[in-house]
Formats: structure tokens, sequence, C-alpha cells
């Protein structure tokens, strides 16, 4: 919905989708639940393009950077507060420059419209939560660890090693 908020301000001609099998291969990815959703908000089809391939953000943005290869101009990109330093510093070492909102800065930026009661109620839960507090410290964990390893390798590494989503942070519910 966040993203929606932007898009209702902006009218882009192109939404890049990232994602991955979060919930696991048997369910759609949530790039492609995100997609659905906008696409039910209004957002025309012919405009999303849907990545989920990668297992974690560095190969998400690697994916990001083979779509955006011919595009120009302004590029927006939305996530979580407690990822905005690191996906910013993560997209930079990949050579894409976009202005970054978080969730949390367009729900509340968001006066004239109305936000679905659910999500509201979901960001809610986490506020000060164990899962917020963890979700920061490995999000501390991860910016160092990008100081030394620019564009990830070594997360793509430890991804493989470990399995999906075990050394990258997400949307909370995948950290229950």
């Amino acid at each position: 919905y966040a993203g929606y908020i932007l898009y209702s301000k902006h009218k882009f001609d192109r939404i890049i989708i990232l994602g991955c099998h979060t919930f696991g291969l048997q369910n759609p990815s949530d790039s492609k639940l995100m997609a659905s959703y906008l696409n039910k908000l209004g957002v025309t089809k012919s405009i999303i393009t849907v990545c989920d391939r990668g297992i974690n953000t560095v190969y998400q943005v690697e994916q990001a950077k083979e779509v955006l290869s011919d595009k120009k101009g302004l590029i927006y990109a939305v996530t979580l507060e407690c990822h905005k330093k690191r996906t910013e510093l993560l997209l930079q070492a990949y050579g894409i420059s976009p202005k970054i909102f978080t969730v949390e800065e367009l729900f509340l930026s968001n006066k004239e419209g109305g936000k679905p009661v659910e999500l509201v109620a979901f960001l809610r839960r986490f506020i000060g939560s164990k899962i917020e507090r963890s979700l920061k410290r490995e999000t501390l964990l991860l910016i160092l660890l990008q100081l030394i390893d620019r564009k990830g390798y070594l997360q793509k590494i430890l991804t493989k090693t470990r399995g999906i989503r075990y050394f990258d942070i997400d949307i909370p519910s995948t950290t229950t």
C-alpha cells in the first residue's frame, strides 16, 4: 500500500516489484502478491514488472540493475525504515541512486487518503516488539558487513549456505 501511495502522487510509467518466495516455492512470490494488490487498487498490470528470482536483497538489487539498465530519470524505492540505510548502500553499490521512501513515512504522509486498517494494525503490532528489535540488530550487522562487502557477495554465499531468508531481513512475518 505504501507503494500505491507513492504511485498515486507521481503516476509512474513503470513499477518494479522486487521479491522472492518468502513463504516457500509452493506459494506465490511476495512480489507477485504485491503486484496483484497494486492491480486491485487500480494500477494497470502493463506498467508492473515483477522480479521474484532473488533469494535475498542482494539478488533482488542485482535483478533490479538488469531491469533498470535502460531506465533514465528519477527512480523511487520503498522499504521498511529499519532497512533503509542498508538498501541505500546496496543500491548505490550497484549504481542505482533512487529517492528512498519508507513504508512508515508514506503511511504517515498520507493524510488525504485512507489507510487499510489491517495494514496499519499489522505495522503497529511490531512497533517496539521483539521482532522489530531483532530486525534493527540484524540490519546493523548487515550495514557493517556492507562496509567491507559493498555488493553483498559474502551475503550471497551465506544465504546459499544457510538457506533462503536466513541472512537477510525482510517483512516482519518472515522472522517469526
